[in-house]
């Protein structure tokens, strides 16, 4: 599981995902011009404005938005925007062991208060991050892809790292 809100959550689960789209439950997602969910990549740029995280998965191993698991085969993917949850890697099994696909950036290090990001470009990419250079400023010097801070820090022995969403 990558994603898990628990306490005081705000989401909004009225948005179509835009096709095509990848995402991995707990990843930044933006919105796209036709309002649908799409992951929070800056194509090369760093014009993407997070929108929150997503509650579910769309991927090659897993489609919450159309699949078996889905709201119906709804074709719309929760969207967490507000609250206290925790972010983890998503583990899924496949025919030659497993495949972990990351929600954060896993070769950062993480403390209590660090303000998490959406990278919109680099190696890290579609990912949470306390990497400072990731901040985006727009052209009012508003910040668009943070997202929030880590209340606690993951570590080796426990890949969870809980967070606290909010707005900058």
């Amino acid at each position: 599981m990558g994603l898990n809100m628990d306490r005081k959550v705000l989401e909004d689960c009225t948005k179509d995902v835009a096709p095509g789209t990848t995402l991995v439950r707990g990843c930044p997602v933006s919105l796209n011009s036709l309002g649908q969910v799409t992951a929070a990549l800056g194509g090369g740029t760093t014009s993407a404005v997070v929108y929150g995280l997503s509650e579910g998965d769309k991927n090659q191993f897993r489609d919450d938005s159309f699949g078996e698991f889905a709201a119906f085969g709804s074709g719309k993917m929760g969207v967490a925007k507000g609250g206290i949850g925790y972010v983890e890697p998503s583990v899924f099994d496949t025919a030659s062991g497993t495949s972990t696909l990351h929600v954060y950036d896993p070769g950062r290090t993480y403390h209590v208060n660090d303000k998490l990001y959406a990278a919109l470009t680099g190696p890290a990419a579609g990912l949470l991050t306390n990497d400072s250079a990731a901040r985006n400023l727009d052209s009012d010097s508003e910040l668009t892809n943070f997202v929030g801070r880590v209340l606690v820090a993951p570590s080796g022995l426990q890949p969870k790292m809980w967070l606290d969403l909010q707005k900058a």
